[in-house]
């Protein structure tokens, strides 16, 4: 339910700040977009929580993947570099 919120709270952020760039006459187009984007997922996440939480678990997943790997290369990495 928080993450929905801060999804909205951030993508209202982001629009209101792309639109202040826009009157600044610098590139905007990119903070609104991710403005749009974050209050759009703020909503899907606020009318289907199951699939908010599938996903979120899922990214941490991924992360915790990618990070192991990286650690088992550094690991390697340094291994290699003691045994010169």
């Amino acid at each position: 339910m928080w993450v929905s919120w801060l999804l909205t709270l951030t993508g209202v952020l982001g629009i209101y700040a792309g639109l202040m760039q826009r009157n600044m006459g610098v590139q905007w187009s990119w903070t609104f977009a991710f403005g749009a984007l974050s209050v759009i997922a703020g909503v899907f996440a606020l009318l289907a929580p199951p699939i908010t939480l599938a996903a979120i678990m899922g990214l941490i997943a991924g992360f915790a993947l990618v990070s192991g790997v990286a650690l088992v290369a550094g690991a390697f990495k340094l291994r290699s570099l003691i045994n010169l």
